[in-house]
């Protein structure tokens, strides 16, 4: 499986800065022009989820990660972090 949740106690959405925020636009940004693997971070049912695979361009305030086993349709708004793989 190629996502995978923090089973830790819920939580509230985590507020990003500014800077956090052009951190994860720049990651993605990257992840599209070079095809890349990107592992996001997402704010689901009270918990922070991730999703290893490939991103498609957002449309209408959604993307859409293509993982092995799977495709994940995540809201822009919830997406709390992005790194490279």
């Amino acid at each position: 499986m190629q996502y995978a949740w923090d089973e830790d106690k819920a939580i509230e959405k985590p507020i990003l800065s500014g800077d956090q925020f052009d951190d994860i636009q720049r990651t993605m940004q990257e992840a599209l022009e070079h095809s890349l693997e990107i592992e996001l971070s997402y704010f689901k049912n009270k918990r922070i989820r991730k999703a290893v695979g490939k991103i498609k361009p957002p449309k209408n305030g959604r993307m859409e990660i293509v993982t092995n086993d799977d495709i994940l349709v995540l809201k822009l708004e919830d997406i709390v972090g992005a790194n490279l793989n």
